[in-house]
């Protein structure tokens, strides 16, 4: 007999998969599921968004490796990720809980503010 779950429809679904800048390849099968080139990223849940909002859990770091478990489950080891990874990883998880798009604002050398689209994820930088 076949466990059909009514309620499989609604669970959640990633939004967008992720090519790491790194190619996967400083990570081992501990840190990382190595055997798919992309990486599936979820959109945050309320619990997700709470505990970033939570200054003691930002503080000491355990905000930001509750999200990247709950939203990349991929990744098992969130302290080995290496620092090009996370940044892509973060607007990734952005992206994916804002139905794909990210507004980022980056100031340039002259001081001014320049915004171009980001042809990888539709994101506006």
């Amino acid at each position: 007999m076949e466990n059909s779950n009514p309620l499989k429809s609604y669970f959640r679904q990633p939004h967008i998969f992720l090519k790491l800048p790194t190619g996967n390849r400083w990570y081992t099968e501990q840190d990382v599921d190595t055997s798919i080139s992309e990486l599936p990223i979820y959109a945050m849940r309320a619990i997700d968004d709470i505990m970033l909002n939570t200054p003691d859990a930002m503080l000491n770091g355990h905000a930001l490796w509750g999200v990247i478990n709950s939203c990349v489950p991929t990744i098992k080891n969130v302290k080995n990720i290496k620092l090009p990874d996370l940044d892509a990883i973060y607007v990734a998880i952005k992206a994916s809980t804002h139905n794909g798009v990210v507004e980022l604002k980056r100031t340039c050398a002259l001081a001014c503010f320049t915004l171009y689209p980001c042809p990888s994820l539709g994101i506006i930088i």
